[in-house]
């Protein structure tokens, strides 16, 4: 990303830059839903009495040339993400002109366009025809460029899906436009293998690819909401291969602190006792690491105790941290030496056997 310093190129407020070649455009502040699990609660809506919003300026062309000349300086960004807020709040001037401009910069080679729509909203898709019709022509361009455009959606449980929302995918189908999907895991709504099950399955019936399924952020006054790292790995292990591989989601996290996303099952380390995972990445520079803990409410007491205590909560990621680097070690010494055959113990700790 761009330096601290205020520079021509600083990302403004509405570009997030944490991967090399990929960067997130927040073009508006509005959505059809506010889900106290977004995040990006921390700009959608208004601000309150009790919340400071992060304005991410207001919308308008004028405000989003700074945005568009970073990108346009940023030669190393090939995949662009239009998001907010959510996309289907932009007026078909607005949609026509991020389109164009974004596919005018030589080296960006996709654009994703994110929208919750099409499970709180799907009339958008049939009724607006002028904003499908700017959809299609911002895709159809792409195309003739040799570049990807597509939609990205947001659906958590089977029950968002109604009849209106079919329609809707179909319409998009008819356009030929590609459609991905990514859910959250949530405690109590949708962690459980049938049910994540039965909403792929919907998904591809509707030619919608499950593309993620994350693990809950750390959002604050979510912790409830939130699943322990093993229930994700297991619903994993119970729902991969019910589907076409190029059908199945990845099952993510997305690390604090810069890490980027990463495939819940290559954690470096992981204790479901204290609930600390341990992950390295190649995001980071050095030999820096990641952490994401499980929920409170998933620990036991003893544990709970031990977090709320600044000695023993130091103590326990330190120690955390000191074996996940030990597993790499093991791991790097034993595909090192080809003479030794390469076994499940040296690329995972012993605290992981109760999950398996």
């Amino acid at each position: 990303t761009a330096t601290a310093s205020a520079t021509a190129l600083d990302p403004p407020s509405c570009i997030v830059h944490r991967y090399p070649n990929k960067a997130l455009f927040l073009a508006l502040s509005t959505c059809p839903v506010y889900c106290r699990f977004c995040t990006r609660s921390y700009a959608v809506g208004q601000t309150t009495n009790v919340v400071k919003k992060k304005r991410v300026g207001p919308l308008a062309p004028r405000s989003w040339e700074r945005a568009i000349n970073y990108l346009q300086n940023s030669p190393q960004i090939s995949d662009v993400t239009v998001s907010g807020g959510d996309t289907a709040d932009l007026n078909r001037a607005h949609l026509d002109w991020l389109g164009s401009r974004i596919l005018d910069i030589e080296h960006v080679r996709s654009i994703r366009i994110a929208t919750k729509a099409l499970a709180v909203r799907p009339s958008k898709f049939l009724s607006d025809l002028d904003w499908m019709e700017g959809l299609d022509n911002i895709q159809q361009i792409g195309r003739k460029r040799g570049k990807h455009v597509c939609l990205h959606t947001h659906i958590n449980h089977p029950g968002e899906i109604s009849e209106m929302t079919i329609e809707a995918a179909s319409r998009l189908r008819d356009i030929g436009i590609v459609v991905r999907n990514q859910s959250v895991l949530l405690n109590g709504v949708n962690d459980e293998s049938r049910i994540i099950n039965h909403l792929n399955t919907l998904l591809v019936e509707m030619d919608i690819s499950p593309y993620y399924i994350y693990m809950h952020d750390l959002i604050p006054g979510t912790d409830f909401l939130r699943c322990p790292l093993h229930r994700l790995l297991q619903i994993e292990r119970e729902t991969r291969g019910l589907l076409p591989g190029f059908r199945t989601p990845s099952y993510v996290v997305d690390l604090p602190g810069g890490g980027g996303k990463r495939l819940a099952s290559t954690y470096d380390y992981y204790d479901p006792h204290t609930g600390i995972s341990v992950f390295s990445s190649p995001m980071s520079n050095g030999d820096a690491m990641f952490l994401m803990c499980d929920p409170m409410w998933s620990l036991n007491e003893d544990i709970q105790a031990a977090w709320r205590h600044p000695h023993s909560r130091i103590a326990m990621i330190d120690s955390a941290i000191d074996r996940a680097k030990a597993n790499i070690q093991s791991l790097f010494n034993h595909t090192s030496d080809t003479t030794q055959p390469m076994t499940l113990a040296a690329s995972r700790p012993t605290t992981c056997t109760r999950i398996y």
